[in-house]
């Protein structure tokens, strides 16, 4: 099975983000200091590449850095 997922690091943010998944029951936000004991496979995977000392376990993944837009040329 193939999956592609694509993490955003959003510094600044006003407001509620819409729900865009009428397929999931609610969203909820944590604090890095108390994640949840299991998280979404995914979800795990991209906060490990965003910070591998974080103390939550996923399968592994292969991560293919990107540019931001301000260094593409």
């Amino acid at each position: 099975m193939l999956r592609v997922t694509v993490p955003v690091l959003v510094t600044r943010w006003h407001g509620e983000p819409p729900d865009r998944e009428p397929a999931i029951d609610s969203w909820r936000t944590w604090p890095l200091s108390a994640l949840p004991n299991r998280l979404f496979d995914c979800t795990a995977q991209c906060l490990l590449a965003w910070d591998p000392a974080l103390p939550v376990s996923a399968p592994p993944a292969t991560f293919y850095p990107a540019a931001s837009p301000d260094q593409r040329r």
